[in-house]
């Protein structure tokens, strides 16, 4: 799909980036994690789908908090309160009355904060890989290592990787791309002033004032906010909903089984009901037709025209089954998506167009009922030549797909299945 406009609201005197995507009948606010960069959500097609699926039942409003992505940097260091407060501002300028928030990592504390301060406009409240409390960064010893980490790693990539998307550090693709996202979306003073502002974070005395329908998600084995600390937003929250996902990857996007079952639960909680993703792979059908010997044979004249041979084989049952031709001249392809597009022997002219002018007969087939129909579709498809008419000639057909009986292509000398009144060894029908 294309970008949505980036436009800008102002919170206070501070210019917040956001985006609105989708037409549906419910505002939903996606409230980003720890930094981000609306315009970049678009570029990584693992996100882009994960935005669009939300966006199809929603009017998803998106935007960068401040000191991070197309937001103004230079802020210095706000308090949870204020961030919470640009949720506010980007809602007025979207002219959204009321709203879903969907809060992910830190943006799950400052959704709480707000559908506690401001519940008339909260219609509900979605929170991923959440904390109420920044328990992993009050330990002095730890805070420290991490600011170092983030000195000598920001904008290779690496820090993202190892503390969000551990299963991508070995990919180099991974490391490029979000190496491109990190510069993009902060610089590195500007992710350690956020790292001290989310150490000050505590919203645990807000978790019981919540009164909007809650859905807690959390992945048990979560590489950067532990499970424990999901479980307790989902328990402190009267009549929060818990849902706990497989898997140890803080970012979840890059598995689209996980993704698909976040937009589900998320669509189900919000709407009631859950749509069917689009898909973009098709099972396939495909019957493969080639004519033994076909440029020796057309030499010596003894060979039709290949347009008429290999239409009059494979033109009208494809098109009375409703597949798809993809084929040449003397071979070709049937391609119909779905397990439904399977040729049947019926469909396939039972080798009369193959028989026109010379071509050997097809094999047998075992049910005498099924020569019955052939014989029946044999007649049809001759047309004004007569039902009676048979050609004869040294030509070969092999047919792609084996009949059920898993009979081969036709012997020299044997009988053909579609002459009146005999079946399998002639016997009388």
């Amino acid at each position: 799909m294309t970008p949505p406009e980036t436009r800008y609201a102002k919170s206070g005197e501070v210019r917040i980036a956001y985006q609105v995507v989708g037409s549906g009948p419910l505002d939903l606010v996606y409230v980003p994690g720890f930094v981000s960069n609306i315009e970049l959500f678009w570029e990584t097609p693992e996100l882009a789908y994960f935005l669009e699926r939300l966006a199809a039942f929603s009017r998803l409003i998106l935007f960068d908090k401040r000191g991070t992505g197309l937001s103004d940097r230079d802020v210095g260091i706000a308090t949870l309160e204020e961030r919470m407060d640009d949720v506010r501002a980007v809602m007025d300028a979207s002219r959204s009355d009321r709203a879903a928030l969907f809060g992910v990592s830190e943006g799950g504390a400052m959704s709480v904060l707000f559908a506690a301060t401001y519940p008339q406009r909260a219609q509900a409240l979605v929170l991923y890989g959440s904390y109420a409390r920044a328990t992993h960064l009050l330990s002095e010893d730890k805070f420290n290592k991490e600011m170092d980490l983030i000195d000598r790693l920001w904008g290779t990539g690496e820090y993202t990787l190892g503390r969000y998307f551990p299963s991508g550090m070995s990919k180099e693709a991974a490391r490029i791309a979000f190496a491109r996202r990190e510069r993009q979306s902060a610089s590195p003073a500007a992710v350690m002033a956020i790292r001290r502002m989310n150490r000050e974070i505590d919203a645990r005395h807000v978790l019981p004032a919540i009164r909007v329908p809650t859905l807690v998600m959390h992945r048990v084995g979560d590489s950067a906010i532990s499970v424990e600390l999901g479980r307790e937003i989902a328990t402190n929250i009267p009549g929060a909903r818990y849902v706990e996902l497989p898997g140890a990857d803080h970012i979840p996007f890059y598995e689209r089984d996980i993704t698909d079952r976040m937009v589900d639960e998320v669509e189900e909680f919000l709407t009631g009901s859950r749509s069917e993703p689009d898909v973009d792979r098709v099972l396939a059908t495909v019957m493969f037709t080639d004519i033994v010997d076909s440029t020796k044979q057309a030499a010596d004249g003894a060979l039709c025209s290949t347009s008429t041979t290999t239409r009059c084989g494979s033109s009208l049952p494809v098109s009375r089954a409703g597949n798809q031709e993809l084929g040449g001249r003397v071979s070709g392809d049937l391609r119909r998506p779905g397990p439904r597009g399977a040729l049947r022997r019926r469909d396939l002219g039972c080798g009369a167009a193959a028989r026109h002018r010379g071509a050997q007969r097809p094999p047998y087939w075992r049910n005498r009922t099924e020569a019955r129909r052939c014989r029946r579709d044999c007649r049809a498809h001759r047309g004004t030549r007569g039902s009676g008419s048979r050609g004869r000639g040294n030509g070969r057909v092999e047919h792609g797909p084996r009949s059920r009986s898993g009979l081969g292509p036709a012997l020299p000398g044997s009988r053909d299945p579609c002459a009146k009144g005999t079946a399998r060894g002639g016997a009388p029908l």
